[in-house]
């Protein structure tokens, strides 16, 4: 929407609503760009701009973004050219020599079937994980309850007693499983501590969980071969994000351990969670309105570089208080004689 304030227009620019809001993210928001359309030259034109901060000694070793249209063509098209309602029902290629054929109405029958219990195999199953509502689709918790290794587990001990093919959802819902484990490690000793083997660092001595992801990006484009043209595969889009994610993953553990010596690579650090908290950060400081505008998003944002700025001079509430009390020509005196201990 377009809102004026303060001479001010928000939500417009040249002389178009803005519908989307283009965001770069170092450890900090560099760039906040309002558009009123978003594609690959655009997007281009802001990723140049952001990375002359490699004049400064900044060292980019990967760039992260999600699965929207824009981000799929800026990749295949600008960055890196040579890359490339019905039944939940999953036939992929063989993995390992398994070949699997996944059915979510499998995982709807064990939810059935424990429901009332007050003990439960699969806990982490609910009405919730199975049929979220469109805003909770991209929740990653959902997605990890619905994956977890009770579930699974479940699955396993359910399918003697129940259906013999339950056996292929459970081998094919371990391999997505122990791919979530590889890309979420965020500690050298989390395999130690959780007693779990999926979860190790990559290291230049053991790169067991490289040639994981090497694999499973060779399984997906087999899969998806096999399915083109059918409907019992995933969409294009949702094939090439895993496949684009391991190859790049793989590459990037290699290039730190070989190019820059890392002992090892965390593949769990590198996400655009830090992005989603600021988002989720800018919605709490409007009234925890989800759907908040141009306006909303720029205050927001001038609010936590202000109190960034207030930490950083170790100010306290009534030096800023009073700093903000000052006539304009004393501040602008203070700014010129640099004094440290004020906001600039």
């Amino acid at each position: 929407r377009i809102e004026y304030i303060n001479g001010h227009f928000y939500g417009m620019e040249n002389a178009e609503v803005t519908k989307t809001l283009l965001c770069f993210m170092y450890e900090d928001v560099v760039a906040m760009v309002p558009l009123p359309a978003i594609n690959s030259s655009v997007i281009k034109k802001w990723y140049d701009n952001v990375l002359q901060v490699l004049q400064v000694g900044f060292d980019i070793a990967v760039v992260l973004c999600d699965a929207h249209t824009a981000n799929r063509r800026f990749f295949a098209q600008e960055l890196t050219p040579f890359l490339q309602t019905r039944e939940y029902f999953c036939s992929s290629t063989p993995f390992d020599g398994t070949s699997m054929t996944a059915k979510f109405d499998h995982v709807v029958q064990l939810h059935r079937k424990e429901m009332g219990r007050s003990v439960k195999c699969a806990h982490k199953l609910s009405d919730r994980v199975l049929a979220p509502q469109p805003i909770e689709r991209t929740k990653v918790q959902l997605g990890d309850h619905f994956f977890d290794d009770s579930t699974i587990s479940c699955l396993m001990h359910c399918q003697g007693e129940e259906d013999i093919e339950w056996i292929s959802t459970v081998e094919f819902m371990r391999l997505i499983r122990q791919f979530w484990l590889c890309v979420t490690v965020q500690s050298k000793f989390a395999a130690e501590r959780k007693r779990d083997k999926r979860r190790k660092a990559i290291s230049s001595n053991d790169q067991s969980q490289v040639y994981f992801l090497q694999k499973f990006a060779t399984w997906l484009q087999d899969w998806e071969r096999m399915t083109e043209g059918t409907k019992a595969g995933l969409s294009r889009e949702t094939f090439m994000a895993p496949q684009h994610t391991a190859n790049a993953l793989q590459e990037l553990a290699n290039y730190l351990l070989t190019e820059k010596g890392f002992q090892y690579a965390l593949l769990g650090k590198i996400n655009s969670d830090p992005l989603e908290h600021r988002f989720g950060w800018y919605r709490q400081l409007v009234r925890a309105n989800y759907f908040i505008s141009v306006r909303q998003f720029l205050e927001a944002e001038r609010k936590i570089r202000f109190k960034s700025l207030v930490k950083v001079n170790k100010l306290i509430m009534t030096e800023v208080t009073d700093i903000f009390r000052e006539p304009e020509g004393h501040k602008a005196k203070i700014n010129e004689e640099g004094d440290k201990n004020y906001l600039p």
